[in-house]
């Protein structure tokens, strides 16, 4: 992806045993080619060479099927016709956005050290490797530690709403270019409760019931 427009895709051959027109040969593209992927494929009629004539980019499409038709120039012409399965490889150019990108944590003060408290979540529109990501602290937070991996916030020691009620970390996203880290940055805001100041709250709603009348 991200090639200039004009790559040679291949070049196209056919073969025709009949002599003069009948056996001289013509290439062009069919015409749900043009439908599909408008002003996207060229093919020279004469030597059968396959271009691009626009930058293809794999995240908005990463697949083509190009039917190719070569056809002699006979007063009653004879035509085949090719297929062309075109993927298109996939190149860093994408950067890490978090979605959502504000989370915020009601955690219980009695939760023993090592408990999770949220999972963060980026996205990469990259493919394979490239859209793999790595989560860190913007700081070091001594409080709460980070899965790389994963994005997996868990806490490194019991958390006592008296000594601090309230915590706000942020986190980036990377993929394996260092340049590229995410266009935005995670915000997480923890409230640290007790077990009193849970609000109460119902596990499976709506509740419908019937009854018959006059029961």
């Amino acid at each position: 992806e991200n090639k200039p427009a004009g790559q040679e895709i291949l070049l196209a051959t056919a073969t025709d045993t009949d002599s003069g027109l009948n056996g001289s040969i013509i290439y062009q593209l069919h015409s749900d080619v043009q439908l599909k992927y408008p002003n996207t494929f060229s093919m020279n009629s004469n030597n059968g060479k396959l271009t691009t004539q626009k930058m293809l980019d794999r995240e908005k499409v990463s697949f083509y099927e190009i039917k190719i038709i070569a056809k002699d120039q006979g007063l009653q012409p004879l035509s085949s016709t090719a297929t062309v399965y075109l993927r298109i490889h996939d190149q860093n150019d994408e950067k890490p956005v978090f979605y959502p990108k504000n989370y915020y944590v009601n955690f219980e003060e009695t939760n023993p050290a090592k408990s999770t408290v949220v999972q963060v979540t980026a996205v990469d529109k990259d493919y394979g490797l490239n859209a793999k990501l790595t989560y860190r602290f913007t700081t070091n937070y001594p409080a709460f530690s980070i899965e790389s991996d994963t994005g997996i916030i868990s806490t490194t020691q019991t958390l006592q709403k008296s000594v601090q009620s309230k915590y706000t970390l942020q986190v980036t996203a990377s993929d394996p270019d260092p340049s590229h880290v995410s266009v935005n940055t995670a915000t997480v805001e923890i409230t640290v409760v007790n077990s009193n100041d849970v609000v109460p709250t119902f596990e499976n709603l709506p509740y419908s019931f019937s009854i018959t009348e006059d029961s």
